[in-house]
């Protein structure tokens, strides 16, 4: 389930579902960050979730 709270004038966008880490992003706008929420949501119901913090890369992990 998504959640959104304004934080700095920014919209934060918190996507939280049982088994799968919390993904959170932070937006300009809160239409964008709903946008983003539905995505991330249908990708785990699909099956094709990928991880933020996993993209991202981790340079300080050897």
């Amino acid at each position: 389930m998504a959640s959104f709270r304004q934080r700095g004038g920014k919209w934060q966008a918190r996507v939280l579902r049982h088994g799968y880490p919390a993904q959170t992003k932070t937006f300009q706008n809160k239409v964008d960050a709903e946008k983003w929420a539905r995505s991330v949501e249908s990708d785990i119901d699909k099956g094709h979730f990928v991880s933020i913090t996993e993209t991202r890369g981790r340079p300080w992990v050897s």
